[in-house]
C-alpha cells in the first residue's frame, strides 16, 4: 500500500488510468453476474455438444426440409382446397364442418398419396423402356413418392413452429457466444492488470528505504 501511495504521488496520471481500468473491469464482471474466480471455470463439454446439435438442427430445418415441404404443398394443396370447399358447401354448423373435414379428409388425402405413388410406379416402368440401365424398382419408387407426399404435408403443418423454435435457439446460442467472448476479454484484462500492479509494486519497493 505504501508503494501504491508513493506511485500515486509521483505518477498520478498513470495510477489514475490503472484505477480506471480496474473499475471498468469490476463493472464488466458485475454486468455478467460473475465473480473474479468464476472466470477460471473451464468450458463445459456438454455445452459444446449442444452447439453442434443446434447446427445440425438448423441445417436440417433451413436447408433439407424446404424442398420436402414444397413437394408436400404441391401434392396436398389441391385436396386441401377441395376439402375446404366441400366443408363450406355442405356444413350448416361448426360441428358439421368439423365432421366433414374429418371424414372426407381421412379419405381424400390417403387416396391422393396412394394415387401419386401408383403414378410414380407406372412412371418408373415407362422410364425403364427408354433407359433400360436404371434399376427396376417400381414399387420402391411408388412407396418413396407416397411417403414424401405424406411427410411433406405433415411437416408443413409444423414447419413455422420449427423455424421459430430454431431461430430462438440460435439467438440464445449467439448470446452465450458473446458472453464467452466477454469472459475471454476479461481474462486477458485481468492478466494485464495483474502484471501492471506487480510492476508498480516492484518499482516502488526499490525506491522505498
Amino acid at each position: 500500500w505504501r508503494a501504491y501511495e508513493l506511485r500515486r504521488r509521483t505518477h498520478p496520471e498513470e495510477v489514475g488510468r490503472l484505477g480506471a481500468r480496474l473499475r471498468e473491469y469490476d463493472a464488466d464482471l458485475r454486468a455478467l453476474g460473475l465473480q473474479d474466480h468464476e472466470l477460471d471455470r473451464g468450458p463445459a463439454l456438454f455445452d459444446v455438444w449442444l452447439g453442434l446439435l443446434l447446427l445440425v438442427q438448423a441445417f436440417f430445418v433451413y436447408l433439407l426440409l424446404p424442398p420436402l415441404i414444397f413437394f408436400g404443398a404441391i401434392v396436398n394443396g389441391p385436396p386441401a382446397f377441395l376439402l375446404w370447399l366441400a366443408a363450406r358447401a355442405a356444413a350448416k354448423r361448426k360441428k358439421d364442418e368439423a365432421s366433414i373435414k374429418l371424414l372426407l379428409g381421412g379419405l381424400l388425402f390417403p387416396a391422393t398419396w396412394i394415387g401419386l405413388g401408383v403414378a410414380a410406379a407406372f412412371g418408373h416402368l415407362s422410364m425403364l423402356e427408354k433407359y433400360p440401365g436404371i434399376p427396376e424398382m417400381p414399387v420402391l419408387a411408388g412407396v418413396t413418392v407416397a411417403s414424401f407426399a405424406f411427410l411433406g404435408g405433415a411437416v408443413a403443418l409444423r414447419y413455422l413452429n420449427m423455424v421459430r423454435d430454431t431461430a430462438r435457439a440460435l439467438r440464445v446460442r449467439l448470446t452465450r457466444h458473446r458472453r464467452k467472448l466477454s469472459v475471454a476479454h476479461l481474462l486477458h484484462e485481468r492478466d494485464v492488470l495483474h502484471d501492471a500492479l506487480l510492476a508498480v509494486e516492484g518499482e516502488e519497493e526499490e525506491m522505498l528505504p
